[in-house]
């Protein structure tokens, strides 16, 4: 949220059962209001909108979980990540045990072409768990 954005108040109507649900998971999970809890939700589903258009600036991190022994994996994914320098930033690589491997790395690009790349790991022999994460980079909100 900018300085220069004022704060808006609407009302919102649900069901009791609902709204007392809704407050449990705010207890539950630390926010100091309703307000807060509801502005997350908020851009979460706003991110996902502009991930949707496919041409929104975003940055965001791909993390990996798989089997190190997989024959050339380690290489292919190497080999992605040299291949998009530019959208692919940093990775931090961790040996879980003898065959698991936990690989997180962090993009910053066009939507499109961050899923591309994100596609393009997950559907790899051998990768167990491909969780993409993105956030908008705009500052707005």
């Amino acid at each position: 949220m900018s300085c220069d954005d004022p704060l808006m108040r609407f009302g919102i109507t649900m069901e009791r059962s609902l709204l007392q649900r809704l407050d449990r998971v705010i207890e539950e999970k630390g926010y100091s209001s309703r307000s807060d809890f509801l502005r997350r939700l908020a851009r979460v589903a706003a991110v996902e909108a502009e991930f949707e258009s496919q041409e929104t600036e975003m940055v965001g991190t791909l993390t990996l979980l798989y089997q190190h022994e997989q024959v050339n994996l380690g290489h292919a994914l190497t080999s992605i990540e040299h291949g998009h320098l530019g959208t692919v930033t940093a990775s931090l690589h961790v040996h879980l045990d003898a065959g698991d491997c936990l690989e997180v790395l962090v993009l910053q690009g066009h939507s499109s072409h961050i899923r591309e790349i994100a596609d393009q790991i997950a559907s790899m022999r051998g990768v167990k768990l491909a969780e993409l994460s993105l956030a908008a980079v705009s500052t707005e909100g």
